[in-house]
């Protein structure tokens, strides 16, 4: 049985589609940059010494498309995590109101293998709160904050290496 090829518009609308479904905000703002295009300087003509340049806005190829939405995937749902997860780990060394440093935030499921002499009652984890809607802002979008906890390592390097296989399927050079 021969391999089915896609072409690139159609592996577009098919990655595009499966992140509607799963993601519609991350969906939505990559549809917006893919439609933005890019800015070039296109030389118009000469007065005297000077070149005179005009800037164009230039519609991606649906190859670019693609890598501009791996590259995204890339940034959202591995180095985001990461960060995240770093920030999360300085954090919590520090004591925060009555909370013992370290306690606020959960690495593993089993918490008896970091306190086997304790019994951990944990309130709630540690996140950080990023506010998208600030109190300025005229127009109100959908989504008031984003809330990040923490991400084990293993779903983020599991992520990493879908992402990797989906740029060599698609033949995008990562």
């Amino acid at each position: 049985m021969a391999e089915e090829q896609l072409s690139d518009s159609e592996a577009l609308d098919l990655l595009l589609g499966k992140l509607e479904e799963r993601a519609p905000y991350l969906a939505m703002r990559l549809k917006n940059a893919i439609d933005l295009g890019y800015e070039i300087e296109e030389p118009k003509a000469k007065k005297g010494d000077k070149e005179i340049k005009t800037k164009k806005i230039v519609k991606l190829s649906n190859k670019d498309a693609l890598k501009v939405c791996v590259d995204s995937l890339m940034l959202h749902l591995v180095e985001k995590p990461r960060m995240v997860n770093a920030a999360l780990r300085i954090f919590s060394e520090c004591a925060l109101d009555d909370h013992k440093p370290g306690y606020s935030v959960i690495y593993e499921e089993d918490l008896s293998k970091y306190f086997p002499n304790e019994e951990v009652i944990l309130k709630e984890k540690l996140a950080i709160k990023m506010e998208i809607q600030t109190e300025r802002q005229i127009s109100k979008s959908e989504i008031d904050t984003l809330e990040f906890t923490i991400t084990p390592e293993n779903i983020i390097k599991n992520k990493a290496d879908d992402i990797q296989k989906l740029s060599i399927i698609l033949d995008l050079g990562n």
